[in-house]
């Protein structure tokens, strides 16, 4: 055995620390690797090194903490870069803390090694112990619309070890018109989602390289309408853009059979000097009270005559959002109904924009007619409540 090495280690059986490491720095051991020297015969009082090359080179692989193989009995394996000199050495080296720090909430899986796994905790950190060394270390976070993934290799040296990672990625937070007053669907490249808008932090993580797309669904009594797709990207804050304000042929024969019977009919007259007050029947599911339509003028002072009302085409429907209340405006042609005082109203139709205020519970708050062209009569008309 090299006398060196026998040196050492009857110092170290001798518990003469101080002596020990005047020895080891006496045969040209650096500082750092004299302390690494001390503390491994320290925790194997009999370890054996066939030459002083040998123990030298065990030294300096310690303090460079290069990369080495583990074992679950603590067995590591030394190779010189130079000769054919192969030393195994079997010791006990106190495994050290390595923590893990990524992106909170993610709850992302973590992989060290090919022997450690875990996953980041609510606070985005996960710890462990490992031997000193060099680790490749993976993150993933499992997500039913997008895979996130990052790598990095982390060094775990005599005082532990720390890795930052993040993904480039982040919860969504959308701002919209519609989800406030109606039930909304979130849409993740093009699938429809459990989610809603206003729950878009529970879908997850998604990245901000513009290879997701978000969108949504909303559903109005008369059918569903859909946005445009935003693409994600540097910024996770999304305004979706408002909804087209036409809708298709079959959502306005939606809108068509809940508005059919809004329609005029003649009775609970009541005249004025220059106008007659007619009575709106509504229906039921529709309305709780009566309304009235005024500003009518023109007419003979014979009974007033009923009017047909035709809603014109999808084009003509314009929905929109005040106050946290929905607006739907849409055109009808109103026209004489089959009378036998039929002469008594022109042939041609009065054109109005028809305006229905609805509250969260599809209540109609109010609405009212505005003249777009008309060929009866030169006021326009208001819906007013009994």
């Amino acid at each position: 055995m090299d006398r060196a090495v026998a040196e050492f280690q009857e110092l170290l059986h001798e518990q003469d620390s101080a002596a020990l490491a005047s020895a080891v720095k006496s045969e040209g051991f650096g500082e750092a690797e004299a302390e690494g020297m001390i503390q491994l015969l320290a925790a194997d009082p009999d370890l054996a090194f066939i030459t002083d090359t040998a123990l030298e080179d065990y030294v300096e692989f310690y303090d460079a903490d290069t990369a080495y193989a583990e074992s679950s009995t603590g067995l590591f394996t030394i190779e010189r870069e130079e000769g054919m000199l192969f030393t195994t050495y079997s010791f006990d080296v106190p495994k050290l803390t390595f923590e893990v720090s990524g992106d909170a909430g993610t709850f992302a899986d973590v992989k060290i090694g090919e022997t450690v796994s875990g996953t980041l905790d609510e606070d985005g950190f996960f710890f462990t112990e490992v031997y000193p060394g060099l680790y490749d270390v993976n993150l993933v976070y499992p997500s039913e619309y997008t895979e996130l993934a990052v790598s990095d290799v982390a060094q775990v040296s005599e005082s532990g070890g720390q890795l930052v990672m993040h993904f480039g990625a982040s919860h969504l937070v959308i701002h919209d018109d519609w989800s406030t007053t109606v039930p909304s669907q979130l849409i993740i490249n093009g699938e429809q989602t459990p989610y809603t808008v206003s729950d878009s932090f529970s879908a997850g993580m998604f990245p901000l390289d513009g290879s997701v797309t978000v969108a949504a669904t909303y559903d109005f009594p008369w059918g569903t309408a859909e946005t445009e797709s935003v693409s994600v990207t540097d910024m996770h804050v999304i305004d979706l853009p408002p909804i087209t304000s036409a809708i298709d042929d079959a959502q306005f024969e939606e809108l068509g059979t809940l508005l059919h019977n809004f329609h005029l009919e003649s009775r609970d007259v009541v005249e004025s000097e220059d106008q007659h007050l007619f009575t709106v029947p509504m229906r039921n599911e529709l309305f709780n009270d009566r309304y009235f339509l005024n500003k009518f003028s023109g007419w003979a002072d014979d009974d007033p005559l009923p009017f047909t009302v035709t809603w014109v085409s999808p084009e003509s429907v314009d929905v929109s959002r005040v106050n946290d209340e929905l607006t739907v405006r849409a055109s009808a042609l109103f026209g004489q109904a089959e009378t036998e005082d039929a002469d008594l109203i022109p042939d041609e139709y009065a054109v109005f924009d028809v305006t229905f205020v609805y509250d969260d519970d599809w209540t109609i708050l109010n609405f009212s007619l505005d003249r777009h062209r008309s060929y009866l009569y030169e006021e326009s008309a208001t819906f007013i409540e009994a």
